[in-house]
């Protein structure tokens, strides 16, 4: 997926794309491959851990019941989960 393709799905600014972009290739989560003349960006075999590593981690948080009571007052909340 290119450049812009990328901002526009993750509703982002240019500045801050490009800013996150070179983040996750100096942490080697994502590669960058040039293709006629156009960059694009791929998940690395690193990136594919961290992304199943969250998904199991979403799960697990899913199994609770979002409208029981927290120790704490109130109810708990999946807000955690839409970000």
């Amino acid at each position: 997926m290119g450049p812009t393709q990328i901002m526009y799905k993750a509703n982002l600014s240019w500045v801050i794309l490009v800013a996150h972009l070179k983040e996750l290739v100096k942490y080697e989560i994502i590669s960058e491959h040039k293709v006629n003349a156009r960059m694009t960006y791929l998940l690395t075999n690193r990136g594919i851990k961290l992304l199943q590593s969250y998904l199991l981690v979403v799960a697990e948080f899913e199994q609770f019941d979002v409208g029981e009571e927290s120790p704490h007052g109130g109810h708990q909340s999946a807000s955690l989960l839409a970000w």
